[in-house]
């Protein structure tokens, strides 16, 4: 095991059709040095297929409300926008960025991304970084009961937006 690395469980339940259809919205931690433990009870929520909420990928432009459970600065108007093109775009709350983004029912990916290179006030600077490092490891997407767009990396970490 790799001391540098975050283990987490998470967990999900596909249809007959492999369609997602469960997921955690959270990633569980575990300690990969210990053989037991105990995570609790794991808390899935219902995937909602892109026409059943009236949100879906394509078209839509979001707000960035949450960058990996530690929010975002106030009227910093991070934004996310999935053309029909295939194009994803946007602003980090400093600096634009614009890319390719392809989607196969849950399954999202991004990048790679150009971005413009404005200086930031370090604040923004800093969420911008942790907003283009999780943004660019992007692997699944789903709407939560709120109605916002969750997107949620391998390893647990996530942007929430709403319409």
């Amino acid at each position: 095991m790799k001391t540098n690395l975050r283990y987490v469980v998470r967990a999900t339940i596909s249809g007959p059709d492999g369609q997602l259809s469960w997921t955690t919205d959270r990633a569980y931690p575990v300690d990969p040095e210990k053989r037991e433990q105990d995570v609790g009870t794991l808390e899935l929520v219902r995937v909602a297929s892109n026409g059943a909420s009236g949100a879906g990928l394509p078209g839509d432009s979001y707000r960035v409300e949450d960058i990996d459970r530690t929010g975002v600065i106030d009227n910093s108007n991070v934004t996310v926008m999935f053309g029909s093109d295939g194009t994803v775009s946007g602003s980090t709350g400093c600096n634009t960025f614009t890319g390719k983004y392809t989607v196969d029912g849950a399954t999202l990916s991004i990048g790679p991304l150009a971005m413009t290179r404005r200086a930031c006030i370090p604040a923004l600077g800093e969420q911008e970084t942790r907003f283009v490092k999780v943004l660019q490891d992007v692997s699944s997407w789903f709407i939560d009961r709120g109605g916002r767009l969750v997107l949620r990396t391998g390893d647990g970490r996530s942007l929430t937006a709403a319409l």
